[in-house]
């Protein structure tokens, strides 16, 4: 079993900046560190891949269609935070 990591920063896409997450199986939490708000929490095959489909396009890959999501963490980009297992 894995165990959580401690809240780091969301890594930025517009400064080519490396997302560190699984390449496997995984769970992450997103929050906004200001607000404490929960932007998201999911489970995936590859938590890596999950992950990097969170910016929009041309900074995110995969299909994730929640474009107001997408829009929110390239917005909140400074302020958002994951959580890793």
């Amino acid at each position: 079993m894995n165990e959580w990591t401690s809240w780091e920063p969301f890594p930025d896409p517009t400064k080519s900046d490396f997302l560190i997450a699984p390449f496997g199986p995984g769970v992450y939490d997103l929050r906004n560190k200001k607000t404490g708000e929960p932007i998201l929490f999911g489970a995936s095959k590859n938590c890596a891949f999950r992950m990097s489909s969170l910016p929009p396009k041309p900074f995110g890959f995969g299909t994730r269609k929640s474009t107001r999501k997408r829009e929110y963490v390239l917005k909140q980009l400074l302020n958002i935070e994951s959580y890793l297992a």
